[in-house]
């Protein structure tokens, strides 16, 4: 049962005080309790190629982004000395950590014949060649003027195989440049673009939520011990010279994943009585750990090295990987499931929950539980200028709610909330869960799940054996529920010999793309406000969302820090990128988020890699490029703005009083191979739910149509494509499937 409103109200709002009273807000430094591993007290990833391909990688960085070369004003230079990271070995490390297995050899392949004069000739075409001997060069022996030439026909190649090697070679160089900071969190470069970290000092330590229910594999030597002594049976076999420990572990239920997903399930099952162990990939941070450095927080905390990126270089894909899962690293939107989505499940699908009133009871639940509310307090500019720019236009903005405590003006979230104040998992569900008895373990990658010949299905679930240092881990369990995300849940399945063939189907990514605006800075009293400070999301434009259909897109403001600005912002010379970046911090952004058609699969690579295969349909291509011609508008009629321009490859930009005109140009460019920067934050329906096997993978209760005892609950059990984000529809699912579990087990 629920406390009273007024009772929770008043919780909430003592809670709101203590973090007040907790923390104070200054600029400088980093957080002194922050965790080793997110603050560059320990080398990020670094690679070294051959000195041949080295060479070719400062080139190509120094070309991108010429910090160390004499540029005219207002492009000076920066100092090499002042930075504390080799750039080139930097981007080595992260295109060996971004790229899968082949496309890095496609890469490195790319960077060998760039080092020749033939292979520039080849690449580059007329502008490898020189007015005077020896008349033809290799590309780092170019004049610099030359290389950018080559660079600018790379990113406007008909090609779509040249675009994506030079999108990923200037993203590369981007993050390698934007995303880092040293341990005291100082960027030199931050200080040309006006970007800067917060600094939420906490005067008290830290809360730690789940601390003594966590138990980091990677540290831990006696994990069976520690088990045990915290009410689990365990066994242990283990070879001479403590090499190979296996340890084997009996619970009720073994939760794979601690996301939206996984941590409802593992709070009420652990609350109804039952033994619940929750396995995570990825690593613990409470409150204190976190840096927000961009860098080193995307590298803990999600999938690759901050993104993935799909098959075909088309599309870059966010996805948690820590405890909390994407519930830790969201953006706070907090939308309810949308009634003709709810409709179409219900009736296309013939779902029968989805138009329950148990499934409306679940998402009250869920958002009472998470703290979802709108309002949380003063607004970013970023969300008052959308809000302005629709509002000139005729457009109707909607509050978005999110699941805070208290007033909440802080722009970083997706690196983790230092406060507490967002409710992630982590903050809500999880805690339930080890208050009655559960235990979390990190470092645990799942290799596959365990089943035995069943009764009433063919197979029967037992239990699920993980990687972990040194060894292996057998969990034995009643019931197993696979809920590492869209991603990896088909990907486990897949390992443990399903062999529905819908299991890693049916992906969709929400595609989006962005419009930008620039406002120069105009202060009265001197403090300039920055566009990444600030609430997220906080207001949306649901315009075009076509409802009679059930598709279309919705507009939003995202969360992009100097890292992902510089990898998917437009690039047509060295200045020209250098003034983007310079004006990064008072460049407001809008997203399209639509609700797309395409399927596109996923599957495992060589060496555990995750191969996204995603190309959008043309019908897709159409509603996002009508939905970004509105956000150009939009933009463009918000009050202060002197410029705006989408992400294209093209760098083309238009003043507000000629959009129509820039409008224009954008529907004759249209959208084709990948001269856009798509990116996802949502994946979805990659083990999907039905009523039939031939159509799906779960049935209506959540559970496996292949295995008794195996459950999914995560996003990849949406039928189709939701059209919003997805945190609050998944949590809603999981609550009620989570009852379903309790019935299978107490049958």
């Amino acid at each position: 049962m629920f406390r009273s409103n007024q009772t929770r109200e008043t919780q909430l709002m003592d809670t709101s005080r203590k973090l007040e009273e907790d923390t104070k807000f200054e600029k400088g430094g980093v957080l002194p309790m922050s965790h080793p591993l997110l603050t560059g007290s320990q080398p990020p990833h670094r690679a070294s190629l051959s000195p041949r391909l080295m060479e070719m990688l400062e080139a190509i960085s120094d070309t991108v982004y010429p910090m160390y070369r004499p540029y005219p004003v207002p492009f000076e230079p920066s100092s090499k000395k002042e930075l504390d990271w080799d750039v080139p070995m930097h981007v080595a490390g992260l295109l060996s950590r971004l790229l899968t297995p082949s496309q890095l050899i496609v890469v490195r392949c790319f960077l060998y014949m760039l080092s020749t004069k033939l292979g520039t000739l080849v690449f580059c075409g007329s502008n490898a060649l020189l007015g005077q001997f020896p008349f033809l060069e290799a590309f780092p022996k170019l004049p610099f003027e030359k290389k950018e030439q080559c660079m600018r026909g790379w990113a406007t190649s008909p090609s779509v195989f040249m675009q994506s090697l030079f999108k990923i070679l200037k993203g590369a160089v981007g993050f390698s440049i934007f995303a880092w900071a040293d341990i005291t969190g100082h960027n030199p470069i931050w200080n040309e673009i006006g970007y800067y970290l917060p600094r939420e000092v906490l005067c008290k330590s830290s809360k730690r939520p789940l601390d003594g229910k966590v138990i980091d594999t990677k540290k831990e030597t006696m994990l069976h011990e520690r088990l045990r002594d915290l009410g689990f049976f365990t066994d242990m076999n283990q070879t001479e010279g403590r090499q190979n420990v296996d340890v084997s572990v009996h619970c009720d239920v073994v939760v794979i994943g601690s996301g939206s997903g996984g941590g409802v399930v593992a709070g009420l099952l652990a609350k109804a009585g039952f033994k619940v162990l929750v396995l995570e990939k990825g690593s613990y941070f409470a409150r204190g750990d976190y840096s927000l450095i961009e860098g080193y927080s995307g590298l803990e905390m999600m999938e690759g090295p901050v993104a993935l990126i799909s098959k075909d270089g088309s599309v870059t894909v966010k996805a948690g990987s820590t405890v909390g899962g994407g519930s830790a690293i969201n953006w706070s939107a907090c939308l309810r499931t949308p009634d003709h989505v709810l409709k179409e499940w219900a009736i296309n699908e013939k779902l029968e929950l989805f138009k329950s009133d148990k499934y409306q009871e679940a998402l009250d639940a869920v958002c009472a539980r998470i703290n979802v509310k709108v309002g949380t307090g003063k607004e970013s500019l970023q969300n008052r200028v959308f809000r302005e720019g629709c509002a000139r236009i005729g457009y109707t903005v909607e509050d978005v709610p999110c699941n805070v405590i208290g007033d909440h003006y802080c722009g970083w979230c997706e690196f983790g909330c230092v406060t507490g104040a967002k409710q992630s998992t982590a903050e809500t569900w999880l805690v339930d869960a080890v208050h009655a008895g559960s235990l979390i373990l990190t470092g645990c990658k799942v290799q596959k799940i365990l089943h035995c010949k069943g009764k009433k299905k063919g197979r029967q679930a037992t239990g699920v054996i993980a990687d972990i240092p040194n060894g292996k881990l057998h969990v034995y369990a009643r019931a197993v529920v696979a809920a590492a995300g869209a991603l990896q849940t088909p990907l486990i399945l897949r390992r443990s010999g399903l062999k529905n063939h819908h299991i890693g189907c049916n992906l969709h990514l929400h595609p989006s793309i962005i419009a930008w605006g620039y406002l120069p800075a105009q202060t009265d009293d001197g403090e300039i406000e920055r566009t990444f400070e600030g609430g997220i999301i906080t207001a949306c434009c649901h315009e075009l969302a076509l409802e009679r259909s059930g598709y279309g897109a919705i507009l939003e403001c995202p969360s992009i820090h100097p890292g992902a600005f510089s990898f998917i912002a437009p690039w047509a010379s060295a200045a020209h990128f250098k003034q983007i970046m310079q004006r990064y911090s008072r460049t407001s952004l809008v997203f399209t988020l639509t609700r797309d058609h395409t399927c596109g699969t996923v599957s495992e690579g060589y060496n555990g890699s995750v191969i996204i295969d995603y190309r959008m349909s043309q019908e897709d291509k159409a509603m996002s490029l009508h939905a970004l011609q509105s956000a150009v508008r939009v933009l463009a009629a918000s009050p202060g703005v002197t410029e705006v321009g989408t992400m294209s490859m093209d760098a083309d930009s238009s003043d507000p009083a000629h959009v129509e005109d820039y409008v224009a140009r954008i529907i004759s460019r249209g959208i084709k191979g990948i001269n856009y920067s798509v990116s996802s934050a949502h994946q979805m329906g990659t083990c999907r739910m039905g009523i039939d096997p031939n159509t799906s993978v779960v049935d209506a209760n959540g559970e496996c149509w292949e295995v008794e005892g195996l459950f999914v609950c995560d996003t990849s059990v949406f039928p189709t494509a939701l059209g919003v984000n997805p945190m609050v529809t998944c949590e809603a699912i999981a609550f009620c499937t989570s009852q379903n579990i309790i019935d299978f087990l107490r049958s």
